[in-house]
């Protein structure tokens, strides 16, 4: 009776052990959000994430009438940072929501990335922008701005400052450090 009691409590201790998401690290989540991130000018009227998305390359296309869109390819050499902004929504709106998305492909083997205005546009340095606002919406590549990324023993700090002419955008300007 004894073994038959001490079997059911570790199986039951078994299921209620948590689990984590990522064994393998687990500063990212599974969507790929990093949790140990330092921002240092997210807008306060909202809340903002950075993504890791390992080993992917953007693939940039364009519709009949110049609109940008974007697929990932698995890649080797390359991987993307995601930052994301989300304002809070709107309570009782319909479409109320309102996310801002950078996009920034980075080479594994190098540990600096320095990059000024047409540079930014020939690395596919993308800008997204999902809300209910009329000829707004959609994807821009950045052209006007200066970036700078450095990876030091797994550490990564982002400055990032841009400037989208075609529409209007909260973020200008990124300060991030992250692992």
């Amino acid at each position: 009776m004894k073994a038959i009691i001490s079997i059911i409590f570790c199986v039951l201790f078994m299921f209620c052990c948590p689990i984590k998401n990522n064994e393998i690290h687990p500063d990212i989540n599974k969507n790929g959000i990093v949790a140990k991130q330092n921002f240092k000018n997210c807008p306060s009227e909202g809340n903002c994430t950075v993504s890791i998305l390992k080993n992917k390359k953007i693939i940039i296309q364009r519709d009949e009438i110049n609109g940008i869109s974007y697929t990932l390819e698995d890649d080797n050499i390359f991987s993307l940072i995601k930052y994301t902004y989300n304002k809070q929504e709107i309570n009782d709106a319909v479409d109320g929501n309102y996310t801002e998305e950078i996009l920034i492909p980075f080479e594994h083997a190098k540990d600096n990335l320095e990059l000024k205005n047409t540079e930014l546009k020939e690395k596919h340095i993308l800008f997204g922008k999902h809300c209910f606002c009329k000829g707004e919406a959609g994807y821009y590549l950045i052209e006007k701005g200066k970036l700078s990324l450095s990876i030091k023993e797994g550490v990564y700090l982002l400055q990032f400052d841009f400037e989208i002419s075609n529409t209007t955008h909260k973020i200008t300007s990124i300060n991030v450090t992250f692992q």
